[in-house]
C-alpha cells in the first residue's frame, strides 16, 4: 500500500500575502472637487512590485442642486517598465462609455533601425 503524504499547500493566506507584499510599494490618494453645482470624490491606489504597476482609480459625482445621478468613474492600468521602455494599458468606465487604450514607449541609447520584432522582444 502506498504511503499517503500530506501535500502542503503552497498558497497559504499568510505565506501568499507575505510573498505578494515583499519588495512591493502600495500607495495611493483621496481627494474632493467642489464645484459650483457638484462634490466630486476621489480615490486611487496603486501598487508596485518589481518593474510592473498596478493601478485603480475611484470617483462619484454628487449633485448640489437635485436629486440627479451624475456618472461615477472607475478605472484600472497596468504597466511593465524595462530598460528599453514601457507598455501598458488602460480601462475606463464613465456612466455608460467604455474607453481601453494601450501606451508605449522606446528609449534610444544610439540611433539605428528598430524593427516590431526587436521592440515587443526588448519590452517583454
Amino acid at each position: 500500500m502506498a504511503d499517503k503524504k500530506k501535500i502542503k499547500s503552497p498558497l497559504k493566506k499568510k505565506n501568499f500575502i507575505s510573498s505578494l507584499l515583499q519588495d512591493s510599494t502600495i500607495g495611493g490618494g483621496v481627494g474632493v472637487q467642489d464645484t459650483e453645482y457638484e462634490i466630486i470624490p476621489r480615490a486611487n491606489v496603486s501598487w508596485t512590485k518589481g518593474n510592473t504597476t498596478v493601478g485603480a482609480n475611484l470617483e462619484k459625482g454628487f449633485s448640489k442642486l437635485d436629486k440627479q445621478n451624475i456618472n461615477s468613474q472607475i478605472g484600472l492600468n497596468i504597466i511593465k517598465e524595462t530598460d528599453a521602455g514601457h507598455i501598458g494599458a488602460e480601462l475606463l468606465k464613465s456612466g455608460k462609455n467604455k474607453y481601453a487604450g494601450v501606451t508605449f514607449s522606446k528609449k534610444f541609447n544610439q540611433g539605428g533601425q528598430v524593427t516590431a520584432d526587436n521592440y515587443i522582444k526588448d519590452l517583454l
